[in-house]
């Protein structure tokens, strides 16, 4: 999403910069095209990378690069230590609602954790200026959940290329499913394909393609 939004928003004038966590061999800081790149260190746990921030850190960047609005789009120690810091400096903040706590706490460790982080988690939420919602129908969900932010629908960023070229559908070969994206925990494919061996029971023709990369891949 970001290697897409980065070029069109630098191209309206805006000045761009990432924090995020650091994987092994990754500089902690860098330039990628028209942002700055600024990566913590990071902690992996039950596949997610959990970046350790420190506040005067998060600070001392979002005051170099003279921000004035912060975009939280990943649960973690980063989103709150980071919304705290954004909250002291006045900067009004935003969020994508794109995964829940369950997606956070499928390791059997975690799960008696559930109820306690979610109410976290709405709290959070009922604090953010503004929170976008990647499909309508979630939108239409999130106040059920006890959210009052205001709520916006924006879909997330998809660049096609022209279609000449591409090959016509085989129909004849049966009803086909793709999944493309990564192979993560929080992506639940393990779910895709329970249910996918239920439908190949009833139509033997169909075929599941998976493309994709991830701590699951094996």
């Amino acid at each position: 999403h970001l290697q897409t939004i980065i070029p069109l928003l630098a191209a309206k004038g805006h000045q761009l910069c990432v924090i995020t966590s650091r994987r092994r061999g990754q500089p902690n800081q860098d330039q990628w095209q028209q942002a700055r790149i600024y990566r913590l260190p990071s902690l992996s746990l039950y596949g997610f990378d959990q970046a350790l921030p420190l506040g005067g850190r998060i600070g001392a960047i979002l005051e170099e690069n003279a921000v004035q609005l912060v975009h939280h789009h990943y649960l973690s120690l980063l989103l709150l230590r980071g919304f705290h810091v954004a909250a002291a400096l006045g900067l009004p903040q935003v969020y994508t609602y794109h995964m829940t706590v369950d997606h956070l706490t499928q390791a059997p460790p975690l799960k008696p954790l559930r109820g306690f982080l979610s109410k976290i988690y709405v709290n959070y939420c009922n604090r953010f200026d503004q929170i976008m919602a990647p499909s309508a129908k979630l939108a239409e969900e999130i106040p059920a959940l006890g959210i009052h932010s205001p709520v916006c629908f924006v879909s997330n960023p998809i660049v096609f290329s022209e279609p000449s070229g591409l090959p016509t559908p085989n129909n004849h070969l049966g009803f086909e499913i793709l999944y493309a994206g990564r192979l993560d925990p929080e992506k639940n494919v393990p779910l895709l394909i329970r249910a996918f061996a239920l439908l190949a029971d009833k139509l033997p023709r169909a075929k599941l393609r998976i493309a994709g990369k991830g701590t699951e891949e094996a």
